[in-house]
């Protein structure tokens, strides 16, 4: 990665899952490949529980939500768990619209997150 390109996203490593907080306030074409590329890479850790905290992201383009998708195909494939957390307004709607909650599970906040993961 490039010292001039923005940071995609902070990893916090638990015994039981990781935390990927995604960091652009917009994740749009010109950026989306190196979120699916960055994304991809950090999901092959050991851990199968995942958690996708999108609370700073305002806005995110198809190419985003198809990053999501293949990440979540991808935990599947492992026998994993994924939840997504902390989803703003545009970003609801559009997982409303494309009836994004019935490919993943999602909760309000982080700490809901954390707490459903450790339960599965």
């Amino acid at each position: 990665m490039q010292g001039d390109q923005e940071k995609i996203m902070q990893i916090d490593h638990t015994e039981s899952h990781l935390l990927i907080t995604i960091l652009p306030r917009r994740i749009y074409l010109d950026i989306a490949d190196r979120f699916e590329n960055e994304l991809l890479s950090v999901l092959k850790d050991d851990r199968n529980r995942f958690i996708i905290d999108l609370s700073a992201v305002k806005v995110m383009n198809s190419a985003a939500i198809g990053v999501l998708l293949s990440a979540r195909d991808y935990i599947l494939r492992r026998d994993g768990k994924l939840i997504v957390c902390g989803l703003k307004s545009l970003v609801r709607q559009v997982f409303e619209r494309m009836q994004l909650r019935s490919f993943f599970t999602v909760t309000e906040t982080v700490q809901e997150a954390r707490e459903l993961i450790d339960g599965i």
